[in-house]
């Protein structure tokens, strides 16, 4: 099962019991933003990763811990952040005033969202592989999206370049998924494949 959830920082209304299910270090990470926006972004989206796995795992939210070794250096404060003690991996994407978290059982997972008229046109460049068609404007936002939930899946992220591998077809042993927009944004998730044919996300 793979779930994949929107939500709008813009409409979380009851703020106190969202910080009451994060930890003290999250809140205190929190409340440094300088920006309002920012505040609310990072609530949104990490208040809804406790919640959800908590619900998933039968915990209390602010009981899970997060390992954020890099799968690249080691390093063990800035990797893709992972569930300790659990068999639920998920992967978190923000732009604007949309938060998009994706969770599977067993098996990573990378989702990316970003803004359909993101002006990374300037930029393609860096993100086109030979085999990529020469697209512009919402198309190559969406396979910015592609490749960047392919990337998430392993941990690399952005350490590995976006021009080194084509947006389709999907990696060896991946399925790779372009979301339904939601008003105005591009998506897309990635996961490693499993045998037999691939069930698509549910969406929350």
């Amino acid at each position: 099962m793979i779930m994949v959830l929107w939500r709008q920082p813009s409409r979380l209304r009851d703020v106190e019991t969202a910080e009451a299910l994060l930890t003290p270090d999250e809140v205190a990470r929190m409340r440094r933003f300088a920006r309002e926006a920012d505040r609310r972004r990072y609530l949104t989206a990490w208040s809804l990763v406790r919640q959800t796995l908590a619900d998933l795992s039968g915990r209390r939210p602010q009981d899970l811990r997060f390992d954020r070794t890099c799968a690249l250096c080691g390093d063990a404060s800035h990797g893709k952040p992972r569930l300790v003690d659990g068999p639920w991996e998920f992967s978190l994407s923000h732009a604007g005033d949309r938060v998009l978290l994706a969770v599977a059982e067993n098996r990573p997972v990378g989702v990316d969202v970003e803004l359909a008229d993101a002006p990374i046109d300037k930029v393609a460049h860096l993100v086109l592989h030979p085999d990529d068609p020469p697209v512009t404007g919402p198309d190559l936002v969406r396979i910015w999206v592609r490749k960047e939930a392919i990337a998430k899946v392993t941990g690399h992220g952005l350490a590995r370049p976006m021009t080194s591998f084509a947006a389709s077809p999907d990696p060896p042993g991946m399925t790779v998924h372009d979301l339904p927009g939601d008003d105005g944004y591009v998506a897309a998730l990635a996961t490693v494949a499993l045998p037999g044919p691939s069930p698509p996300p549910l969406l929350c």
